[in-house]
């Protein structure tokens, strides 16, 4: 947070969990900042225009170490936060991926409600243990 307060004009501090906002950089840049957060702790995405990317990878440098994604990646995936067409392939249902607690079950019908009760009665191929 530290980082960004830095680097944003406004006050950013009341941004809720995948709240977006528009902002301005101390640079004069504007830019839309979301907060997100896929592994416990607060995250931040900066969208700005691609021509301003330097001037900010400059300004994070100053303060910041950049570092590789992988660790962020595991630990999404350690909590269920699944990226669909990377972590999963176009054969993957939410049953085989243990993503069941994702659907809408409490909703009378969502697309795709029917073809999943099909493949749960027929069994799963991929992952017995989102049957249960």
């Amino acid at each position: 947070m530290a980082i960004l307060s830095d680097l944003v004009k406004e006050d950013i501090t009341d941004l809720p969990h995948m709240g977006v906002r528009a902002v301005n950089l101390k640079s004069g840049v504007p830019a839309l900042l979301l907060r997100t957060g896929f592994v416990g702790e607060k995250g931040y995405e900066i969208y700005l225009s691609y021509g301003y990317a330097p001037l900010l990878w400059s300004a994070l440098l100053d303060s910041a170490q950049p570092c590789g994604v992988e660790a962020q990646r595991l630990l999404r995936l350690e909590k269920g936060h699944i990226i669909v067409g990377q972590d999963t392939d176009a054969m993957s249902t939410p049953l085989e991926a243990d993503m069941a607690w994702a659907l809408g079950k409490n909703k009378e019908f969502y697309l795709g409600m029917r073809a999943l009760d099909m493949h749960k009665k027929r069994g799963l191929n991929k992952n017995s243990a989102a049957l249960s």
